[in-house]
């Protein structure tokens, strides 16, 4: 793919923000020692388009350099970053926390899926929040709520 990708760091304070985007493998550079010394690393994957098994293997080695006591915050997850939390062990370490993230709506007078943001505490008993369109017409979630929302629960230990 020759859509760029990247990593923007911003520093407030004892926090970072890790802003990363478009397509994450092999290629894109990370600097996991940018993410150091801080009491929470704030990850926010609002315009990451896709990972691969090559991104994942990065993203890892930047997990493992952050401090055990530092906090991890992530947010605005896309549906592609969901599946890999709900299918890679360890994606989500135990000083990690989801803040946001997206879900696929479908919309059935448009024909059109809509990425909603939700927060974790939307989600109860497993399932997805009412979301209507416009016309006050009920969204349908284009996922499986078992599997979509797994992620919620899957922290390493």
């Amino acid at each position: 793919m020759s859509e760029a990708s990247g990593a923007k760091y911003i520093e407030n304070g004892d926090e970072v923000t890790i802003q990363l985007s478009g397509y994450i493998n092999h290629f894109v550079t990370i600097e996991a020692g940018k993410l150091q010394g801080f009491s929470t690393v704030h990850v926010d994957l609002k315009e990451v388009t896709m990972i691969n098994s090559l991104g994942i293997k990065k993203w890892f080695e930047v997990l493992n350099a952050i401090d055990a006591n530092t906090s991890i915050k992530y947010h605005n997850i896309p549906p592609s970053i969901v599946t890999q939390m709900s299918l890679v062990i360890g994606f989500l370490p135990k000083q990690a926390e989801v803040i946001s993230f997206f879900a696929p709506y479908f919309d059935r007078r448009t024909k059109e899926t809509k990425l909603v943001l939700l927060t974790p505490d939307q989600i109860v008993d497993g399932k997805a929040p009412v979301q209507k369109n416009d016309l006050g017409e009920d969204l349908i979630l284009d996922a499986i709520e078992e599997i979509y929302f797994s992620f919620l629960t899957k922290k390493s230990t």
